[in-house]
């Protein structure tokens, strides 16, 4: 087995960090010497070999604006690997929004029942294991927490005490394999993790814990104004939020244990990954689009080698992606799909020919190599 480093990219004025996670990858195709590198915990000693500024995952972060990922969409930088971890089959949304000041709280919830029960969850089933599979999901409830930490400033420890006493005094649902605590919080308020903090180094970020026999995953998401307002490059502060919360949500999905495997350096309890680009919404940075009335993220697809919107290639009337010539694609495969056909309707009523996959190029900026 080779060792690799599984990255996160932050802002180039962070102090370089050489902090690796072991690779022990199911599929990665590589056939290197094993024992290369020794993985070491997030905030100890670098080694005396030059070290990279890309620290691993403690928690993936959604990144800064203006922070370049290491590959590049469509010419083979770009590829998610399992690595034995858990994905959430069907996830259960449940919001906790830090103190009742958290604004647009009934449209959130709104926008997670939608979301999780859509053709954007279709699209993940690639990503099904040998015994895992994942299907669409449900919005559990919300719960207001007056009694949060207060303060301009919350640490990650902070977030993850939180949780557990509702959790242990049964005021939100018991946590299992499908739950995620989708975390909002007011503004004014920064979330650090470590040296890392909100509007200043990432976003937003997901990650885990374990509670009593089982783990716990959690999304962190700021309110999307003042020093935030650039996260999720939307023109108004709810539709910037949903991008970003979508991103978050599908990488949860696809990598829910991202916290544990740091904490206890065994990646093998990481879900799908790649150690140059994170998850898969990372690499789609800047690339959104419109699902039931909500602004969201377009997500990896290994199969397509792009970034996808909805659920392209996941019904019998999607049997491919817009970058593959095949059979007539259907208007509600994807956003794409439908601009494509409204500019060329041969390609939704004869064939999805070489025209059509140059229109996706053209027409909706996908990478078809």
């Amino acid at each position: 087995m080779k060792m690799t480093s599984a990255s996160l990219t932050l802002v180039s004025l962070l102090p370089a960090a050489a902090l690796l996670v072991a690779a022990c990858a199911v599929d990665t195709g590589d056939t290197g010497d094993p024992g290369a590198e020794t993985p070491f915990a997030m905030g100890a000693p670098a080694p005396e070999s030059p070290a990279p500024a890309r620290p691993g995952p403690r928690s993936q972060m959604a990144p800064f604006p203006g922070q370049g990922r290491a590959g590049s969409p469509g010419n083979g930088d770009v590829h998610m690997v399992y690595r034995g971890g858990p994905v959430i089959s069907n996830v259960k949304v449940f919001t906790l929004f830090w103190s009742p000041s958290v604004e647009n709280q009934s449209a959130l919830d709104s926008f997670y029942g939608a979301i999780v029960d859509s053709a954007y969850i279709d699209g993940l089933a690639e990503y099904d294991t040998s015994t895992q599979k994942i299907g669409r999901g449900k919005y559990l409830g919300t719960y207001v927490d007056s009694a949060a930490p207060a303060g301009a400033q919350v640490n990650d420890d902070q977030v993850q005490q939180e949780i557990g006493r509702l959790i242990d005094a049964g005021q939100i649902p018991q946590p299992d394999a499908d739950t995620l605590y989708m975390v909002h919080f007011p503004a004014g308020v920064t979330i650090t993790m470590q040296s890392y903090a909100s509007c200043r180094q990432f976003c937003a970020y997901h990650s885990s814990f374990t509670h009593g026999s089982g783990a716990v995953y959690y999304g962190i998401m700021p309110d999307f104004s003042g020093a935030c307002a650039s996260c999720g490059g939307e023109p108004t502060q709810f539709d910037s939020t949903t991008v970003v919360a979508s991103h978050e949500v599908a990488e949860a999905i696809t990598d829910p244990n991202i916290g544990i495997a740091n904490a206890t350096g065994d990646e093998r309890q990481l879900g799908w990954y790649d150690d140059k680009n994170s998850e898969i919404a990372d690499v789609c940075q800047g690339q959104s689009f419109t699902l039931a009335g909500y602004r969201v993220t377009e997500l990896w697809s290994n199969q397509q080698n792009a970034c996808v919107a909805d659920g392209e290639g996941s019904s019998s009337s999607c049997s491919h992606g817009v970058c593959v010539a095949g059979a007539a694609l259907s208007a509600s495969c994807g956003s794409c799909t439908a601009k494509i056909c409204d500019a060329d309707a041969h390609c939704c009523s004869g064939t999805w020919d070489q025209a059509c996959v140059q229109d996706a190029v053209s027409l909706c900026g996908k990478s078809c190599q």
